[in-house]
């Protein structure tokens, strides 16, 4: 039995495009060997600590419905740690899912979950902060945060 802890950043993507997918990933799990739950993220910096709580009881993945903000806070709880890091991606740009070849449409990227498909990936770090597939510093960080 696995345990899953799904993270859900409301906030992220230009459009919304979450309406559907908790009833998704409730009829896929149906009847499979997974024990899941479902978290909704409230303020900058608790979906990290969602995760190291996660980390800490023993789920076996988390996946980040959201954006690159939320897929790197979560990604920066998990690091040396034996707990997989999910992505059901539904951010404006996904450029981290883009670049693993996970599929965008959430239908889709639940079934990678699924299929329990784990790739080791590397982490960058400038100063003391992680960050995965990408970071920006000057004008490239000042659209970012204001996109």
């Amino acid at each position: 039995m696995k345990k899953i802890k799904f993270v859900h950043n409301s906030r992220a993507g230009a459009i919304r495009p979450f309406v559907g997918v908790r009833r998704i990933i409730s009829e896929k799990l149906h009847g499979k060997n997974f024990e899941w739950d479902f978290t909704e993220t409230r303020y900058g910096g608790h979906a990290f600590e969602i995760a190291n709580d996660a980390v800490k009881e023993k789920y076996d993945i988390v996946v980040a419905i959201g954006g690159d903000g939320t897929v790197n806070e979560i990604g920066r709880a998990l690091l040396h740690t034996d707990t997989a890091l999910g992505i059901i991606p539904v951010g404006s740009g996904n450029g981290l899912a883009r670049s693993l070849g996970i599929p965008i449409p959430a239908n889709d990227a639940l079934d990678v979950i699924i299929k329990g498909h784990i790739k080791k990936i590397d982490a960058g770090k400038l100063q003391d902060r992680y960050f995965f597939s990408m970071a920006g510093v000057g004008f490239d960080a000042v659209v970012g945060k204001v996109f």
